[in-house]
């Protein structure tokens, strides 16, 4: 498995303006962008999300969203990434509370 990347979102902190990273923060797929400085998670908007190049081709991938999810994809090779399989889930990052509070199960 490759290591998780490490994604600034293109937006600062609306509370102390300082750099925000992307991470896993629910099952299924929901990411947030957190501050550095520890100040309440975000939610991620699609504008958010840095560029990337594709390892393969070497060109810009695109920003999409699929199936409720957020999605890099190359418009060259046609490859495929979902943003929360990028990026490290929040308690890897972070000693803080996630967003949303804790998971719960469902009957």
């Amino acid at each position: 498995m490759n290591q998780p990347l490490r994604l600034h979102s293109e937006r600062k902190c609306p509370a102390c303006d300082r750099d925000c990273v992307i991470v896993q923060s629910r099952a299924g797929g929901l990411v947030t962008r957190n501050c550095v400085a520890g100040h309440q998670a975000q939610p991620v908007r699609l504008s958010d999300l840095p560029l990337l190049r594709c390892a393969v081709c070497k060109v810009d991938m695109i920003t999409d969203t699929v199936d409720k999810n957020y999605v890099y994809k190359c418009p060259s090779c046609g490859r495929t990434a979902t943003v929360h399989s990028l990026v490290p889930p929040w308690q890897e990052s972070f000693d803080f509370q996630g967003f949303g509070g804790p998971d719960f199960e469902m009957h």
